[in-house]
């Protein structure tokens, strides 16, 4: 079971997207582990500053990262954070959703979707699919 700040998953990234098309997307990140939101001009942005989100906190822990139980783990030890929660009122121009990754195998990312302007769901297994589920979505 995942840490719940809040009422929130530790897990949950509130992602707003302002604008998308020509190859562009565009829009904010927040997390419970920001006290402020994360601005994304492109994908790969987009996708470092999610990598860098679940690396800070160890959370969801890398697969291959070698785990440690007892005091010995404190640096490997996933943080709660309480000082920022996530917003329902957070909307992006184009669509608005709060992506879970659940775990970390095979140097990519498994979860799912939860598109807030609809409460639909989509899973991914992979970030290419997290990718392509934005794309679907947002180009419907």
């Amino acid at each position: 079971m995942h840490s719940v700040v809040e009422g929130k998953m530790l897990s949950a990234i509130y992602v707003c997207i302002d604008e998308y098309g020509a190859g562009r997307m565009e829009g904010r990140l927040y997390s419970p582990c920001l006290y402020e939101p994360l601005t994304f001009y492109d994908a790969n942005h987009f996708f470092v500053h999610l990598e860098h989100l679940m690396e800070y906190p160890c959370f969801p822990q890398a697969f291959q990262r070698k785990r440690v139980f007892g005091d010995s783990a404190d640096s490997e030890t996933p943080l709660l954070w309480d000082t920022y929660s996530l917003h329902d009122d957070k909307r992006g121009k184009v669509a608005t959703g709060e992506v879970h990754v659940i775990s970390r195998q095979n140097t990519s990312w498994q979860g799912f979707i939860i598109w807030k302007n609809d409460n639909s769901r989509a899973t991914f297994s992979s970030d290419l699919e997290l990718l392509s589920k934005i794309h679907e979505y947002c180009t419907v």
